[in-house]
């Protein structure tokens, strides 16, 4: 017969301790250790960063039907095959700015085109290709119109009034109202002009010719003997006055005694001086004022 033993509070305590040390070999030897928190405790929240990267939506941009646009001549619509998210195409001629620029060639060109979004500014660009194109044509008369004296880039006026100027894109297409032109007058021959003509057409090519014109005396004229003096330090530069070839009124008379001088010339001192001659008839019409420059160099 067996004889089943009580255990009395001294055995229970021994299990009790052999237990914990059971578990605190298991503890010990596990894979993963962990940190002893006290009575009551939870473990701590995974920290936030600092500052949260929110997702922005990628706006789609532009798409385009081709990777270029050929153009031979007629009308050029930059925006034909561009779409721009749900754009209709009201609304890209509205908001949608399309440039030109220089390409790899002068019948390759680069078209820019822009647009402002809540996102910020969107750009792309494309290639617009010039069939049989070469730059714009500029061709003048062999003699040009006289104008007045008084409005000598008026000739722009008179060669297209008179069709006496050929301005072509590139296309055939006359593109007149581009040109353009400056006056350059010549202080010994005021009636003469030196004009650069120049015609830049939709694709930022320029042209430019220069050519000799007469000037029809409808202002007092004031002619110099040189536009230039060059002197040494020390040399006498004499009267201003002595340079003016003469001065004359619209009826062809001389006054030279209506003349006025501005300016000084200091031949002591190295440096550049411009002196400057101005003149008015009696009914108080003024010439076209005319400078001499004075050079003094070191001898």
């Amino acid at each position: 017969m067996n004889i089943r033993k009580k255990a009395t509070p001294v055995t229970l305590l021994k299990y009790i301790a052999a237990a914990a040390a059971v578990l605190n070999l298991v503890l010990m030897f596990g894979t993963d250790t962990y940190p002893a928190l006290p009575l009551g405790s939870r473990s701590p929240e995974p920290e936030e960063t600092e500052s949260v990267v929110e997702e922005v939506e990628i706006p789609d941009g532009f798409a385009f039907e081709s990777d270029s646009l050929s153009y031979s001549g007629g009308e050029l619509d930059l925006l034909e095959g561009v779409s721009f998210r749900d754009y209709t195409a009201d609304e890209l001629r509205t908001n949608i700015f399309a440039r030109i620029s220089a390409g790899e060639a002068i019948d390759r060109k680069v078209i820019t085109y822009s647009v402002n979004t809540p996102e910020g500014q969107i750009s792309a660009t494309r290639t617009l290709v010039l069939e049989n194109y070469s730059g714009p044509v500029l061709r003048l008369p062999e003699t040009l119109p006289t104008v007045p004296l008084s409005d000598p880039e008026g000739i722009i006026g008179e060669l297209r009034s008179g069709n006496l100027v050929r301005c072509d894109d590139g296309f055939g297409e006359d593109i007149s109202g581009a040109l353009t032109c400056s006056a350059s007058l010549d202080p010994t021959n005021a009636r003469h002009a030196v004009y650069r003509f120049t015609l830049t057409n939709m694709f930022n090519d320029s042209t430019y010719v220069t050519a000799d014109g007469e000037l029809a005396p409808d202002i007092p004229y004031i002619e110099l003997t040189t536009d230039t003096v060059s002197l040494h330090v020390g040399e006498d530069f004499g009267d201003p006055y002595s340079y003016i070839a003469q001065v004359i009124d619209t009826d062809g008379s001389s006054i030279g005694n209506r003349v006025r001088c501005y300016g000084s010339v200091d031949t002591m001192t190295e440096g550049t001086y411009t002196l400057t001659y101005t003149a008015s008839n009696a009914a108080g019409v003024a010439a076209r004022t005319v400078s001499l420059t004075v050079r003094v160099t070191a001898s």
